[in-house]
C-alpha cells in the first residue's frame, strides 16, 4: 500500500497544478528502478528467495498496475473533482516559505560553488566511510539474543510399534507418582496423543537457584531406565539431554533433496545414508519428511535378490505366507440378536515376534525356509504422509557429527556438490541454510547489479550519463543513515538488513528522479523544483514508512523482517536530508539564457 500510492500521490501533485502528464516520465522511471532492486531477489540464495518470493511478485504486479492508474485514472479523477494545485493562488505559511528558500539559495550557491562543492562533496564521502566502519564493527557484534526461557524439564515418552496409548499411560502414571514426591516441583502436566507422551515440569524459584533441576533429571533418568517396554528421552535442563531410543535422539544436521518421483527420491535417499554411513563421524542417520517427525514405525524388509533366485524362492511366497501369519480380516457382519462384526485373526499374531521371525522356520510350499537367510528386517519410520511442495516431493536425511563446526559444514557442502553432480533433471539438494552470508560474496555483486538496472533507466529516463550518475551517487550516501541506525540500535542485520539495502536502492532514488525531472521541464531552477516537488516526495516517503510500521510491532523476534522495517526506514528519512544536501553539490548552475527563456514563458 505504502508503495503503490506513491505514484498517485506524485500525479496528482503535477497535474493539479499544470494540467498536463509531463510527470508520467519520472514516475516511470521511478517505478522501473523499484522493480529493478526487485527484480534481483530471483537470483538470491534459496532460503532468502523462498521469503522474498511470493513478497516481490505482489509487489511488481502492484507497481506496474499502479503505473497504468497514475496516468489513465488520476488526471481524470483530477478532472472530475476540479482539484486545483496547492501552489496556485497564495500559499499559506507564505512568510515560511520565504525564509526557507532565502536560507536554502545561500546553500545551493555555497553547494555549487567550484571550491565549496569539492568540500561539502569531501565531507559526505568522509561521513560515508565513518558509518561504514562503524558498520562492519557492529556486524561482529550485533546479535539477536531471545529472552532467556524459564528452565523446565521436558519427558517424552514413546510406545513401540503394536504400543497403545492406554498402555502408555500405565508406564506416565509411574512417572507422574515419582515426580508428586518433590515438594520443588511448581506443577507439572501430562498429554498423551497416540503412542507419544509428554511430561513438562515446571520448578519453584527458589529451586531455580539450586541445583534441584539438574539432580531431579538424573533421579529422573533412572526412574526411565527402570520402566521397560518404551522408549524415553529427556531435555530442557542439561544441555545434552537424554535418550535410549534413536527414534527419539535429536539430530543437529540435516541434508534434505527434492524431486518430482517420490520413489526414486527415496532410493536417492538411501543412497546419501549409505554415503554419510562410511564417514566414521556420522552417527544417528535417519531418514525422515520434512515437518512430519512423528510418524508410526514399520519394519522394513530388505530382500538379497541373489539368494532367492539361487534358491528359487520368490518374494510374492514370502508375503503369503506372512499374511497368513499375520494380517487379521474382517468378515462379513452377522446378524444376531445384536449386529456384529466378526474378526478373523490367526494363531500366532500374538506370538510371533520379531526374533522369531528372523530365527524360525516357515513353509513355503513343500519345504521349510528361514527368512533371515534371505532378507535383513530393520525398523523405521513408515511414511504415512508423503506431502508435495511446488509439484516437489521432499525427504530429509537427519544424523550427527562427531567433529567440529568446520568438519560438518565442509562434509554437508561436499555431500551436496556430490549428489547435485549425479542427479538426474528434477531432483537437487536443497540448501535451507539461515546464514545471510551463505554464499561468499553473492549479495555484493547483487547490489552492484541492482546499481547497473538503475543507472540504465535513469541514461535512458534523462538522455544523460551525468544526470543517471547523479542519481546513483544518492543511493551511498542515502545508506549512511542505515549503517549508523544498525550500528547504534545495535538490531541484527542478517538476511532482513540486506534486503532492506537491496529495497532502498531502487526507493533511495525516486525521489532524486522525480526532482531532476522536473528540473529539466522548468528550465533547470533547482529551488523552483524543489518547491513545487518536495510535497510530494515526503508524502512518498511517509506513505513507505507507514507501510513498513506493521514490521515493528512484533519486535526483534521477527528477525527477519524487524531488521528490514529498520533498515528501510532509516534510510527512506536519511535519503530526504541527503537529497536537500548532496543533490545540489552535483547540478550545473543553469544559463542565463535558460533563465531569461524560462521567465518569459
Amino acid at each position: 500500500m505504502g508503495l503503490i500510492i506513491d505514484s498517485t500521490i506524485v500525479m496528482v501533485d503535477h497535474y493539479s497544478y499544470y494540467r498536463d502528464r509531463k510527470a508520467f516520465s519520472g514516475i516511470l522511471g521511478a517505478m522501473l528502478t523499484t522493480i529493478g532492486s526487485l527484480v534481483i531477489i530471483f537470483w538470491m540464495p534459496e532460503a532468502l528467495r523462498n521469503e522474498l518470493f511470493d513478497f516481490s511478485w505482489i509487489v511488481i504486479i502492484n507497481l506496474v498496475v499502479a503505473i497504468l492508474v497514475a496516468y489513465v485514472y488520476v488526471p481524470a479523477l483530477t478532472e472530475k473533482f476540479a482539484y486545483r494545485g496547492r501552489l496556485q493562488g497564495k500559499p499559506k505559511h507564505l512568510k515560511m516559505m520565504m525564509v526557507w528558500n532565502k536560507v536554502y539559495g545561500v546553500y545551493i550557491r555555497i553547494a555549487t560553488h567550484k571550491v565549496w562543492r569539492w568540500i561539502l562533496l569531501a565531507l559526505f564521502a568522509g561521513l560515508f566511510a565513518w558509518a561504514l566502519i562503524l558498520f562492519i564493527e557492529s556486524l561482529k557484534t550485533n546479535r539477536y539474543e531471545p529472552e532467556k526461557e524459564e528452565m523446565q524439564l521436558h519427558i517424552r515418552g514413546q510406545m513401540p510399534l503394536g504400543g497403545t496409548a492406554f498402555q502408555l499411560n500405565e508406564k506416565v502414571q509411574e512417572v507422574e507418582a515419582f515426580l508428586s514426591q518433590y515438594d520443588e516441583i511448581r506443577r507439572f502436566e501430562t498429554s498423551i496423543n497416540g503412542r507419544g507422551a509428554y511430561i513438562n515440569v515446571w520448578f519453584k524459584p527458589e529451586a531455580l537457584e539450586t541445583s534441584f533441576p539438574y539432580m531431579l533429571e538424573n533421579q529422573v533418568i533412572g526412574k526411565l531406565i527402570s520402566i521397560g517396554g518404551a522408549d524415553w528421552s529427556t531435555y530442557g535442563v542439561n544441555p545434552r539431554g537424554f535418550s535410549n531410543s534413536l527414534n527419539l535422539q535429536y539430530r543437529s544436521n540435516s541434508i534434505e533433496i527434492a524431486g518430482y518421483d517420490y520413489d526414486q527420491l527415496y532410493r536417492y535417499a538411501e543412497d546419501i545414508e549409505k554415503y554419510l554411513s562410511s564417514r566414521g563421524r556420522v552417527t544417528d542417520i535417519i531418514i525422515e519428511i520434512p515437518g512430519s517427525r512423528d510418524q508410526e514405525d514399520e519394519f522394513y524388509m530388505e530382500y538379497d535378490h541373489e539368494k532367492l533366485v539361487m534358491d528359487s524362492v520368490r518374494v510374492q511366497d514370502i508375503y503369503r505366507t506372512l499374511s497368513s501369519m499375520l494380517y487379521t480380516r474382517d468378515m462379513d457382519r452377522r446378524k444376531t440378536n445384536r449386529q456384529s462384526n466378526i474378526r478373523l485373526t490367526p494363531l500366532q499374531n500374538d506370538s510371533l515376534d520379531l526374533w522369531q521371525l528372523n530365527n524360525s522356520f516357515i513353509k513355503l510350499g513343500n519345504r521349510d525356509v528361514r527368512l533371515s537367510d534371505f532378507m535383513n528386517i530393520e525398523q523405521r519410520k513408515a511414511k504415512n504422509c508423503i506431502p508435495r511442495e511446488n509439484q516437489e516431493y521432499r525427504l530429509r536425511v537427519a544424523f550427527n557429527v562427531l567433529g567440529s563446526w568446520t568438519y560438518t559444514d565442509k562434509l554437508m557442502k561436499e555431500t551436496r556438490a556430490t549428489f547435485n553432480a549425479k542427479f538426474p533433471v528434477g531432483f537437487r539438494c536443497v540448501d535451507n541454510s539461515y546464514r545471510w552470508n551463505q554464499e561468499e560474496g553473492q549479495q555484493y555483486w547483487l547490489l552492484g547489479l541492482v546499481v547497473v538496472i538503475i543507472f540504465f533507466i535513469c541514461t535512458i529516463l534523462f538522455e544523460s550519463l551525468y544526470q543517471a550518475l547523479i542519481v546513483i551517487l544518492l543511493i551511498p550516501f542515502s545508506l549512511i543513515g542505515t549503517f549508523l541506525t544498525y550500528h547504534w540500535s545495535k538490531v541484527e542485520f542478517g538476511t532482513g538488513g540486506f534486503a532492506a539495502m537491496v529495497l532502498l536502492c531502487g526507493l533511495t532514488v525516486n525521489a532524486g528522479i522525480y526532482l531532476l525531472n522536473e528540473y529539466n521541464h522548468n528550465g533547470r531552477h533547482y529551488r523552483r523544483a524543489w518547491n513545487h516537488k518536495i510535497t510530494p516526495i515526503l508524502l512518498t516517503v511517509l506513505s513507505t514508512i507507514c507501510g513498513l510500521i506493521p514490521f515493528l510491532t512484533d519486535g526483534p523476534e521477527e528477525r527477519f523482517w524487524f531488521s528490514f522495517a529498520v533498515g528501510s526506514i532509516s534510510g527512506l528519512l536519511f535519503s530526504v536530508l541527503v537529497l536537500a544536501l548532496a543533490m545540489p553539490m552535483f547540478l550545473r548552475k543553469p544559463r542565463r539564457a535558460n533563465r531569461r527563456k524560462h521567465l518569459v514563458q
